[in-house]
């Protein structure tokens, strides 16, 4: 069987192409997917997508074993200290702590929400929106940060 090597930015990509390749189909299908106009149907595809294309990318690597859950796509919680997920930070590098929640499903899904936490206790400060081009992500599980490879 043949390993396969990608990073937790390009998981990220892989999955935000997904979602603009669908666009012209699920507008056929008349399902409104634009910021502040969608509802469950386009909810449900973006968790599952999100869940195959990052979440079990990861769960099923050679590289990281989740102790955790992991944080549901398009999902805020007040703390994330029982959770693995992905973290992100600006390439200007801020120092605030990120957490990545979701795409602004607009435009080319440029944009994504994130929640800043308090780095020790994970609890969240507040959410904002930031360029996903001016952003690298990490892998968050068990005080592990990690932007590097994972193997499969």
């Amino acid at each position: 069987m043949m390993k396969w090597q990608v990073s937790i930015y390009e998981l990220i990509q892989n999955f935000r192409g997904a979602l603009q390749s669908l666009i012209p189909w699920v507008e056929k299908n008349k399902i409104p997917f634009k910021e502040g106009e969608s509802y469950d149907d386009w909810d449900s595809i973006c968790e599952n997508l999100y869940q195959n294309f990052v979440v079990n990318s990861v769960l099923y690597s050679e590289n990281y074993k989740a102790k955790n859950n992991f944080a549901r796509y398009d999902t805020y919680y007040n703390n994330y200290k029982s959770l693995d997920f992905i973290a992100c930070q600006e390439k200007t590098n801020t120092g605030e702590f990120l957490i990545f929640v979701s795409f602004v499903a607009d435009g080319n899904f440029d944009r994504i929400n994130v929640c800043l936490v308090q780095k020790d206790s994970l609890e969240v400060i507040s959410k904002k929106t930031i360029s996903m081009l001016n952003t690298e992500f990490f892998l968050h599980l068990e005080d592990v940060y990690d932007s590097i490879i994972i193997n499969m």
